[in-house]
C-alpha cells in the first residue's frame, strides 16, 4: 500500500481534478448558451423568454461555480491539516468506542455539513428561484421539510449505517456482499412503497378529478395492457411552479403520480402523451434495466470498498494514528470517485437512449405533437436551457435536449 503522505496528496489530487473538470464544462456550457438555437427550437421562445432562459442559467451557475469552489477549498483545507483524524480523537474522548463512534463521526459531519448547506439552499430557493418566479415554499415548509428529513434519516439511515458496521466488524472483508444484498432488498422495498411511505410525509396525494382526463390514460392502459391502481395528483405546487410525473410500483401495484402544476400547465392531450412516453419506459423494461444497473453499481462500489478498506495507512493519512472504519469510508469514496464518474457518464448515455425509446412509444399511439407540445410548454415555463453544450449534455443530461427530441419524434 502507498504511503500516507502520497495518498493525501494523491486524495488532494483528484478532488482538484473533478472540481476544475466541472467548473470548465459549466462554463463551456454557459459561453455555448449564446449561440444560436437549433433549427427544431427556432420561434418557440420569444426574445424575453430567451434572455430570461439565458439569465437563470448564468446565475444558477455562477452561483454554484461560487459555492463549488468554497466548499472545494475548505474540504481540501480539511483534509490536508488532518482534520478527520482530529475529529475522531475528539469523539473518542467523549467516550464513543466501536460502532457508536463511526456512527457519531458520519452524523456530527453530516450535521454539520447540513448546518453549512442550509443558507446555500435559502439562497438558492428564496432568492434565485424566487427571482424568476419559481418558488412556492414558505419559510416554514422550508425548516419542516429540513426536520422530516433528519428524522427520515434516523427512521432509515442510521439502521442501514449500522447494519454496514456490523457486518464489516463481524466477517471483516467479507461484509460486502450480504450488505449489498440488504441493500438491494431496501431498493426493490422502496421502488414498491416509496409513493405509500416516503411521499406523504412531504406532500399531500389526492386521486385526480378530471373524468376527461381519466377516461383518456384509462383508454391507453387497457389498450397496451398496463394496469394502474391509482392516478393520484401531487400538490407540487407549495414549493415549485416546476411540473413533473412519475409512475412507482411493479406489476399490478403501479401507480401514475402528476404534480398539479402538470396539470395546470398542459392540455388533457399532452399529459396523456406524458403518460403514454412513462408508460413508454416500462414497457421497455426501463424500470427494470435502470433499477439493475443500480444494483450492478452498488455492488461494485461494495467489493471495491471491500479490498480497500482495512488500509491503515488510508486512516494515517486523514490525520489518525491507527486504522479506522469511518475514515477509511472518506478516503476509499474520494479514491473510487473516477470510477462513479464513469459510470454515471455510461449511465446518462443509457438514460437518454431509453427517452428516445419512450418518446418513440408515445408516438406510436399517435401522440408525437402532442408531447412536443407539452415539452416545449415545461421547457419554456421552466425556464431550462434550450441550448446546452453537446459535452455537458452527454456528461450531466439523462435526458436529451429538447431539440434532440423534437427531431426523433418527427423522423420518419
Amino acid at each position: 500500500m502507498l504511503e500516507p503522505d502520497l495518498i493525501i496528496w494523491i486524495l488532494v489530487g483528484l478532488i482538484s481534478f473533478n472540481f476544475l473538470v466541472g467548473i470548465l464544462i459549466d462554463r463551456l456550457n454557459l459561453s455555448y448558451s449564446k449561440k444560436p438555437f437549433p433549427k427544431e427550437i427556432e420561434g418557440i421562445y420569444t426574445k424575453e423568454d430567451q434572455e430570461k432562459a439565458r439569465a437563470y442559467l448564468r446565475e444558477r451557475t455562477n452561483f454554484s461555480n461560487l459555492i463549488s469552489t468554497i466548499s472545494t477549498l475548505i474540504f481540501l483545507a480539511l483534509l490536508i491539516s488532518g482534520f478527520f483524524g482530529f475529529w475522531d480523537q475528539q469523539l473518542s474522548l467523549l467516550g464513543l468506542q466501536g460502532i457508536w463512534l463511526s456512527l457519531g463521526f458520519i452524523a456530527s459531519l453530516f450535521l454539520i455539513s447540513d448546518l453549512i448547506q442550509t443558507p446555500i439552499q435559502w439562497y438558492s430557493v428564496f432568492v434565485i428561484e424566487e427571482k424568476y418566479g419559481f418558488n412556492t415554499s414558505s419559510l416554514k415548509t422550508f425548516f419542516f421539510d429540513k426536520i422530516k428529513g433528519y428524522l427520515l434519516g434516523l427512521v432509515i439511515g442510521f439502521p442501514i449505517l449500522y447494519l454496514l458496521f456490523i457486518l464489516i466488524e463481524k466477517m471483516n472483508q467479507g461484509f460486502w456482499w450480504p450488505f449489498w444484498i440488504a441493500i438491494t432488498l431496501f431498493m426493490i422495498f422502496m421502488q414498491f412503497f416509496y409513493t405509500t411511505l416516503i411521499v406523504p410525509i412531504f406532500n399531500k396525494l389526492s386521486p385526480v378529478t378530471n373524468e376527461d382526463l381519466l377516461e383518456k390514460i384509462n383508454e391507453l392502459s387497457n389498450k397496451v395492457s398496463f394496469p394502474i391502481t391509482n392516478v393520484l395528483m401531487i400538490d407540487g405546487s407549495k414549493r415549485s411552479t416546476k411540473a413533473n410525473a412519475f409512475f412507482s410500483g411493479f406489476g399490478k401495484k403501479k401507480k401514475v403520480v402528476l404534480y398539479d402544476t402538470l396539470l395546470n400547465q398542459l392540455n388533457i392531450n399532452e399529459i396523456s402523451a406524458v403518460f403514454a412516453h412513462e408508460i413508454g419506459h416500462y414497457k421497455r423494461k426501463h424500470i427494470l434495466q435502470g433499477m439493475a444497473l443500480s444494483i450492478f453499481q452498488t455492488g461494485l462500489t461494495l467489493f471495491l470498498l471491500s479490498t480497500l478498506l482495512y488500509s491503515e495507512n488510508l486512516s494515517v493519512s486523514l490525520g489518525a494514528e491507527r486504522w479506522v472504519v469511518h475514515l477509511n469510508l472518506i478516503a476509499i469514496g474520494i479514491l473510487i470517485s473516477p470510477l462513479g464518474s464513469i459510470l454515471g457518464f455510461f449511465g446518462n448515455m443509457v438514460s437518454r437512449k431509453n427517452e428516445y425509446e419512450a418518446d418513440a412509444f408515445a408516438r406510436s399511439f399517435g401522440y408525437g405533437e402532442d408531447l412536443i407540445g407539452g415539452l416545449k410548454k415545461l421547457t419554456i415555463k421552466n425556464l431550462s436551457n434550450p441550448n446546452p453544450h453537446p459535452f455537458y449534455v452527454a456528461w450531466n443530461y439523462s435526458h436529451p435536449t429538447l431539440a434532440q427530441r423534437i427531431n426523433s419524434i418527427r423522423k420518419e
